[in-house]
């Protein structure tokens, strides 16, 4: 079985997802590769064509141009008497990688507001970029962002999600702690590289205790990944380390 293709457009769905119901996608990558600041080892969209940088020369859609493709969707949906529960910010690869990432948020608010005034702005997130204090103020304005931690150590960030070179755990972690009302996601995988042992879970609670989110999803990988040899954690598995986190935090714990 082959990983995922890329999706092709600006715009996908609405899809039924496990956690936001019929989701509206908002892709801001390029569509003929994908481009991500990590190359994590579970993608369903299988390695990383081309590593970000801050070059600022990649092909990303233009915010008029997103907004156009927006609003044809929105349309669509309303007069198809489609319901739509969220409209996302995902893709292939990392939303805010996209130097215009703040303006594309505030022109989904104003859309949003217009258009499908029941949905809710969502924010599908590998945390990669959280260090930089106007990506931070951007996802803030984001009413649903979903921040991925799936590891505890830089150790296991090289090998689980594999970041371009200079990528730092430590920065990720305090760039996290400094948004309010985060949903922190976490992938456990075992076999070849594996986030599910005690001492990285206890890692990764330890983070999420300086991090404070208001509520957390674990799962584990049931799609084709990247990387062979990746196994799927238990549902045994996956309940204890649900349970463990919520006492631990005192926040409600989901798995998916």
């Amino acid at each position: 079985m082959s990983v995922l293709s890329l999706q092709d457009g600006i715009i996908y769905g609405p899809i039924d997802s496990r956690r936001l119901g019929k989701s509206l996608g908002i892709n801001l990558l390029p569509t003929g590769y994908k481009l991500c600041p990590f190359n994590c080892v579970y993608c369903h969209y299988g390695w990383t064509d081309k590593y970000w940088r801050r070059s600022g020369k990649e092909n990303f859609p233009g915010v008029d141009e997103v907004k156009d493709a927006l609003k044809r969707g929105l349309e669509y949906a309303r007069e198809c008497g489609l319901t739509i529960d969220y409209i996302t910010f995902s893709g292939n690869g990392e939303p805010t990688t996209h130097p215009q990432f703040a303006r594309m948020v505030e022109m989904v608010w104003v859309l949003r507001n217009g258009l499908c005034p029941s949905a809710r702005i969502a924010l599908l997130s590998n945390s990669a970029l959280v260090g930089s204090g106007h990506i931070r103020e951007a996802i803030g304005r984001v009413e649903l962002p979903i921040m991925k931690l799936d590891v505890g150590s830089q150790g296991l960030l090289e090998k689980v999600n594999q970041p371009v070179r200079g990528t730092d755990f430590e920065e990720i972690v305090s760039g996290l702690a400094m948004i309010p009302n985060i949903t922190v996601q976490a992938l456990f995988l075992a076999g070849r590289v594996d986030n599910s042992t005690p001492r990285a879970v206890a890692d990764w609670q330890g983070a999420l205790e300086r991090i404070k989110p208001k509520e957390v999803q674990i799962y584990t990988t049931d799609r084709p990944t990247a990387e062979g040899g990746i196994v799927a954690v238990s549902d045994e598995r996956l309940e204890e380390i649900a349970l463990q986190t919520a006492e631990l935090l005192g926040v409600e714990v989901r798995v998916y």
